[in-house]
């Protein structure tokens, strides 16, 4: 184990395929948290082929809709507020040191804000599924936003039964496809009318100086 500046370099305990330092902070330090080189392979196509995931799910809107049917946006996103801290890759940004500071790393967002990720779009008429999936594929082609945390997630409205479409992506480098369904499984109850947990508060880490 070698200290380098208020960081000690230790060799990973188990094998990996490609030999990968992993840093540790000293104490009342932010440990760095780099992309693996299988999550740089997710990352460098980015601008040719973009390298994010999605999910559709089909919810019962009984509780997300008012009594003349808006999406109560501003419930919604208190209640996936509540839940950031355990998905704490949805507050983090991908940064790219300079050259020979080492490869890309995860940061926490210096300005995060939630109303740029949780968002509501109604269906055009008729709101079937062929509408649906239209809609779907026209979100998808935009590309996510290097300069904010790589995910969305949109409540698609104007189905019907009041049902309400919920489409999220993400960035392969934050999770792959079993991964990515756990992570939106974070957000989702099983029962109707849960008590949304506390809002934490939440600072964000300083981004590492070119000396860390």
């Amino acid at each position: 184990m070698e200290a380098t500046g208020p960081y000690w370099w230790v060799e990973r305990p188990w094998p990996v395929a490609v030999a990968e330092p992993m840093m540790v902070a000293k104490p009342g330090v932010m440990p760095m948290e780099r992309l693996t080189a299988e999550d740089q392979l997710m990352l460098w196509p980015d601008a040719i082929w973009p390298q994010d995931i999605g999910a559709l799910a089909v919810l019962d809107g009984s509780s997300l809709l008012d009594p003349d049917g808006r999406f109560r946006i501003g419930d919604v996103r208190d209640a996936i507020a509540g839940r950031l801290d355990l998905v704490p890759r949805f507050r983090q940004l991908l940064y790219v040191p300079p050259r020979r500071l080492g490869g890309p790393l995860w940061v926490d967002a210096p300005a995060f804000d939630l109303t740029e990720h949780v968002a509501v779009l109604p269906l055009p008429a008729p709101g079937d599924e062929a509408q649906l999936l239209l809609t779907i594929e026209q979100l998808r082609r935009r590309r996510l936003d290097r300069s904010r945390p790589l995910w969305e997630m949109w409540f698609l409205t104007g189905l019907p039964e009041r049902r309400v479409g919920m489409f999220v992506r993400m960035h392969h480098a934050i999770a792959d496809g079993m991964a990515g369904v756990a992570t939106i499984a974070t957000f989702l109850d099983a029962t109707p009318n849960a008590v949304p947990g506390p809002r934490r508060q939440w600072m964000p880490a300083p981004v590492p100086t070119d000396r860390e």
